[in-house]
């Protein structure tokens, strides 16, 4: 039997970040966090028969954010950084029935699904600041 799922989100995220004070003129630390809200869906395909979206409920979520910096000329810093994210959403869906029938041989299916869906783990991101002086 084939099976297919699809899951699919797109982050809307605020950050503050505070730069520690400096202990060498090149190098700086910095430490961050804020908010951010998920929007997505989850879909789900069973041979040619597809889930439909009802609902989708978002939740205010939470990431935190570490980096160094290092200057290379007076303007110009290259930037590494880790954000760990802690993102959730709702989704709730159906299949259109209940049953599926494959070679002749009619299957039951669960019709509704309530999924909440966990977007968590580590970025690593890498960078160039540019200063406008």
């Amino acid at each position: 039997m084939r099976v297919k799922e699809t899951i699919w989100a797109i982050p809307v995220e605020i950050s503050a970040f505070y730069k520690l004070p400096r202990f060498a003129n090149e190098f700086g630390l910095y430490l961050g966090g804020g908010v951010g809200i998920y929007f997505g869906d989850r879909e789900r395909q069973i041979l040619n028969l597809k889930s439909e979206t009802k609902s989708t409920e978002q939740a205010l979520n939470f990431h935190i954010a570490t980096g160094a910096e290092y200057r290379i000329l007076s303007s110009l810093s290259a930037v590494f950084e880790v954000t760990f994210r802690e993102g959730e959403y709702i989704v709730e869906s159906e299949f259109p029935t209940d049953q599926i029938i494959v070679n002749g041989t009619r299957y039951s299916i669960q019709q509704n699904y309530n999924s909440k869906i966990y977007l968590d783990g580590l970025k690593l991101g890498l960078g160039l600041n540019y200063y406008f002086n």
